[in-house]
């Protein structure tokens, strides 16, 4: 499978954040290394609130506001 920071360094330059799954929070400070704003969510959505859970962060992710 692909790592985090591999799929960073192929979108650097063109995004600024990138939401990774707390299982790769590892991963946060090469992400980050890059220029690029890590935000660790559970991005499984597993249920409904779940996937409420991630929009938000989502959400909250691209106003700027802290995860």
């Amino acid at each position: 499978p692909a790592r985090v920071t591999t799929i960073a360094r192929l979108y650097r330059g063109l995004i600024d954040g990138l939401v990774i799954d707390h299982a790769d929070a590892a991963d946060a400070a090469g992400v980050a290394a890059l220029g690029i704003r890590p935000t660790i969510a559970r991005t499984v959505m597993t249920t409904p609130a779940r996937a409420r859970q991630l929009a938000e962060t989502v959400l909250r992710a691209l106003s700027g506001a802290a995860p």
